[in-house]
């Protein structure tokens, strides 16, 4: 009884692996259709401003890419004055990420600078970073990148859930996909 238990339980385990891994590449295949889609189409109001459709695809890319690398994270867009344009929180991704990842964004969209490059430039400079932290939106988190098109910023991502590497690598994915930026 207790071999047919355990053999069971096996197979279930495997059953939920094998969904996981269906569900992770229909998640992928769904952000790499949208991509196109929204590649096809404008990503940028005459505005100078991130589309709905454009900060939807993001999402929906670094969602896939936070799936794939087995992450669950919060992403944020937001357009060039900083105002949320598409935001997730993926099942399992931590409550203290919604706010962080909005911040993320919008410090690379009012700086116009990756969050990780304004952390490295201010790392000698204490004074300077002591101030951030009474500004209010403002981090030196990674995972924070300007959304540019011609460049002209028109927006910005953030991504947190993860380490900073892999919240760097999820926005940068999105970018990369959505827009062809390397």
């Amino acid at each position: 009884m207790k071999n047919l238990t355990s053999a069971s339980g096996n197979r279930s385990n495997r059953r939920n692996w094998v969904a996981a891994m269906f569900n992770t590449g229909m998640a992928l295949q769904l952000a790499e259709k949208t991509a196109e889609a929204q590649l096809s189409s404008q990503v940028m109001s005459q505005k100078g401003t991130i589309t709905a459709a454009g900060a939807n695809a993001l999402v929906v890319v670094a969602v896939a890419k936070a799936l794939e690398i087995g992450v669950p994270m919060s992403i944020a867009v937001v357009d060039e004055s900083g105002v949320l344009k598409a935001f997730t929180r993926m099942d399992g991704a931590g409550t203290a990420g919604v706010d962080i990842v909005q911040n993320k964004a919008y410090t690379a969209a009012a700086l116009r600078t990756p969050t990780q490059a304004l952390a490295q430039r201010l790392q000698d400079q204490p004074t300077q970073i002591a101030s951030f932290t009474t500004t209010p939106r403002i981090t030196l988190l990674p995972g924070g990148l300007p959304i540019s098109v011609g460049g002209v910023v028109i927006g910005g991502i953030g991504a947190g859930g993860g380490t900073g590497e892999q919240d760097i690598l999820v926005a940068q994915t999105a970018l990369s996909k959505v827009l062809g930026v390397a």
